[in-house]
């Protein structure tokens, strides 16, 4: 999976900078994280599972740290 790319339809490269500014602003100070590292760490998990399942076309057992 190394190196590949990912394009989700509908997806705009402005909503990833918004999310990538509000995260920059969380960390100095200037609001909240949307999300915590374990939340982040599920959705990471999940994601690789349905990349897994759509290479292998089989069903992929989710490990959630």
């Amino acid at each position: 999976m190394e190196n590949e790319t990912l394009r989700l339809p509908g997806a705009d490269a402005r909503q990833f900078r918004e999310s990538a500014r509000q995260f920059v602003d969380a960390v100095h100070g200037r609001g909240e994280v949307l999300a915590t590292g374990e939340e982040g760490l599920q959705v990471t998990a999940v994601l690789r599972a349905i990349l897994d399942s759509i290479k292998s076309g089989e069903p992929v057992r989710v490990e959630v740290p």
